[in-house]
């Protein structure tokens, strides 16, 4: 009896096991993993209503995960670095931590969506400034080929950066107080 008991189990636990082999997508492809660096200059906007020159240096790694046939591909990333503010000689460093999710519709345009976002910078006689980032969504279309290739943005969503010292962060910049 105890020899029966043993079997139904068994074969209850081998057809657990076949269900969940049965469950994972056959279609999907190897996980690809790399450390990238991004950098980009611009004028900020939407800070303080006037423009405001920015230098970004970004460090990160990213985790892409697509089907066998590359048909489909997201790509998840966690960023760190340093986004640089500079106006009328002042200068202010927002030391920065990102994760982001990007979804390719093909080789060249694909969608990416910053959540959960934190900014610090030490502002001179206030000491430290928070920014967080709720959500932005934006549109990367690319075109060309590595090392020429060329990105552009356009926003979709945009939360932009909240400060919980907006008032300081743009005296400083714009008046130095």
């Amino acid at each position: 009896m105890k020899r029966l008991n043993y079997l139904v189990i068994l074969g209850i636990l081998g057809m657990l096991i076949l269900t969940m082999v049965d469950s994972i997508p056959a279609s999907a492809g190897k996980d690809n993993h790399a450390k990238i660096n991004f950098t980009d200059d611009g004028v900020d906007t939407t800070l303080c209503g006037v423009g405001i020159p920015y230098h970004l240096e970004m460090r990160g790694h990213i985790s892409v995960f697509c089907n066998k046939n590359k048909e489909f591909c997201e790509g998840f990333f966690h960023w760190n670095g340093i986004y640089t503010l500079t106006s009328n000689d002042h200068t202010l460093d927002f030391h920065a931590a990102i994760n982001s999710r990007e979804t390719w519709l093909n080789y060249d345009d694909s969608f990416i969506e910053d959540r959960g976002s934190f900014w610090v910078a030490t502002l001179p006689g206030e000491g430290n400034v928070w920014g967080t980032v709720g959500r932005n969504t934006y549109y990367e279309f690319c075109v060309g080929e590595d090392p020429n290739r060329v990105c552009e943005y356009e926003p979709v969503h945009w939360s932009g950066m909240v400060f919980d010292d907006p008032d300081a962060v743009c005296n400083y910049l714009l008046n130095g107080s």
